[in-house]
């Protein structure tokens, strides 16, 4: 076995431990992440890290547990999340998306309980997926996402009334997925671009 199967291996044991905590002690969640994209791309390629959409008020109480199962935990200086590590496995407790949202009522039923690395866990819709992902481009990371945009635009029936109303931090990025998502023929329904243009040109008045 090679030594990225045995980091897939240990991945994979940390999630369904995670899962399970969060589970028994009933903190809501959703997995996001690289985990997600693969989820809504239909294909789970490679576990980088573990990302996970917790409440901010819940993030005490979670580190609190982590740290009493083994974890290391580290209560970062950023407002939008914390880690913790196990092995060589990162998590990432994310409250607050690239795009500003973070956990509500419409967020958690939008999730999708999803069979994910040998257990049944919440994973983040493909709207919000699509939404945070167009939200955290950088010049690192731009091809890299654009075309995972583009791939869980093409593999699932998107509530785009929903996508544009999470792009609301920054339409003009959103717009610039659709319109990369038209030139590669990826079908959007008429309107979507019309109404981001003029989120965009409200945010500037």
């Amino acid at each position: 076995m090679s030594n990225d199967a045995k980091d897939q291996e240990e991945a994979a044991k940390v999630f369904r431990e995670l899962v399970s905590l969060f589970e028994d002690e009933g903190f809501d969640y959703a997995v996001g992440g690289g985990i997600a994209t693969d989820h809504w791309k239909g294909d789970l390629e490679f576990v980088a890290d573990i990302d996970v959409v917790i409440r901010e008020e819940d993030a005490p109480a979670i580190l609190s547990l982590l740290g009493s199962n083994g974890y290391e935990t580290a209560e970062m200086e950023h407002s939008w999340l914390h880690k913790a590590f196990k092995g060589s496995v990162t998590v990432d407790l994310i409250f607050e998306l690239k795009n500003g949202t973070r956990i509500d009522g419409t967020f958690l039923e939008r999730c999708t309980r999803a069979g994910v690395l040998g257990t049944l866990a919440p994973v983040m819709s493909a709207e919000d997926q699509v939404a945070s992902l167009t939200a955290t481009l950088d010049r690192e990371t731009v091809g890299k996402h654009w075309y995972n945009v583009i791939d869980i635009v093409s593999n699932n029936d998107l509530d785009w009334d929903y996508v544009v109303e999470r792009s609301q931090a920054d339409p003009l990025r959103m717009l610039a997925i659709v319109s990369f998502a038209l030139s590669e023929d990826v079908p959007i329904p008429s309107g979507v671009v019309d109404r981001l243009l003029a989120m965009a040109e409200d945010s500037k008045r």
